[in-house]
């Protein structure tokens, strides 16, 4: 996700979504390995008769254990940026409007016509990210 936040903030109006297909998808081939380590695991467990020839299966046993609670925290910090997406926190927030006395909003107060204009501009280039 850092390399589509640096991407964003070099070219707001450049598209992330390679970058996040890629990421989705590594992430789903993480999942899928980590299900299969978990499934060897259980057999070398469970089921010792299935691999009489494998040497060391309790140092195995253990490298499996460790290699998928690791994977689990890489997994976890994923679901957690996807669920923050979804929740709407890295979403546009609305604008807080404060109309002053003068009937001026605070955020376009003492602004030339060229920098309202811009700041308009911007609010539609961040609509359409």
């Amino acid at each position: 996700m850092d390399e589509c936040a640096q991407v964003k903030q070099k070219n707001p109006a450049q598209s992330t979504a390679r970058y996040e297909y890629t990421m989705r998808s590594t992430f789903q081939t993480l999942k899928s390995c980590l299900l299969n380590l978990e499934r060897i695991q259980n057999d070398y467990m469970n089921s010792p008769a299935r691999y009489p020839n494998v040497r060391d299966k309790p140092s195995r046993i253990e490298k499996v254990k460790k290699f998928v609670i690791d994977a689990q925290v890489i997994v976890q910090a994923y679901e957690n940026l996807i669920n923050i997406g979804k929740s709407g926190i890295d979403e546009e927030q609305p604008l807080i409007r404060n109309k002053g006395a003068d009937g001026e909003y605070d955020d376009t107060r003492d602004l030339t016509n060229q920098q309202l204009l811009q700041q308009q501009k911007d609010h539609l280039k961040k609509q359409d990210d």
